[in-house]
């Protein structure tokens, strides 16, 4: 399964994947209305998205952010403004 955008091509041992029977299949599946639906969950505390954050940092914070994902030391950060 691949999650978000690879943003650059991608290459597979296809041997891998007939032996294997695995199955590729793409899908993009979001939408305004999806989001509007989360924010309004986790907002109404239904939903607690602090599991799923690396850490938060301000906006001018970004240059750090950015430096910690790229080198894998983050999965998600949350900019507060």
């Amino acid at each position: 399964m691949q999650v978000g955008i690879a943003g650059k091509p991608v290459t597979i041992d296809y041997d891998t994947v007939l032996f294997k029977e695995l199955k590729i299949q793409g899908t993009f599946c979001h939408n305004y209305p999806t989001w509007e639906r989360a924010l309004t969950l986790e907002s109404e505390g239904l939903i607690d998205v602090k599991p799923l954050l690396s850490d938060d940092r301000t906006i001018d914070q970004w240059g750090e952010a950015f430096e910690d994902l790229s080198n894998q030391k983050a999965m998600k950060i949350l900019f507060k403004f």
